[in-house]
């Protein structure tokens, strides 16, 4: 009875490691497609609304930013960040030697 009880624990907890694993690896994948979707947005934004000559090197492009310019005209395909934040931003960072884009860190509030 003792061996039923125990390789039922076993296999309860096993269930659970492999269900977590498969949840934290979907979420991962899903970050990864949001990410994708607005980092092209970002820099296209920066790009036609921000200028890199205030002295610094790193600018931040958020949600509401995409929002308001898509208001004024732009069409930026928002829909697959529907269920994220205002606050989900871009961080640009530029290399002033060239002007272009070096680096992007994505910050998603979804």
């Amino acid at each position: 009875m003792k061996k039923v009880v125990g390789a039922i624990i076993v296999l309860v907890i096993l269930a659970l490691v492999v269900g977590g694993v498969f949840l934290f690896y979907n979420k991962e994948q899903n970050n990864k497609e949001l990410e994708n979707a607005i980092t092209p947005l970002a820099e296209d934004y920066f790009d036609k609304y921000m200028s890199a000559n205030t002295g610094s090197n790193t600018y931040t492009v958020t949600l509401e930013d995409l929002k308001s310019a898509n208001k004024n005209g732009e069409e930026y395909d928002l829909s697959k960040l529907n269920k994220c934040s205002d606050k989900t931003s871009v961080d640009i960072t530029i290399d002033y030697k060239t002007g272009k884009v070096k680096q992007t860190k994505v910050k998603l509030d979804c």
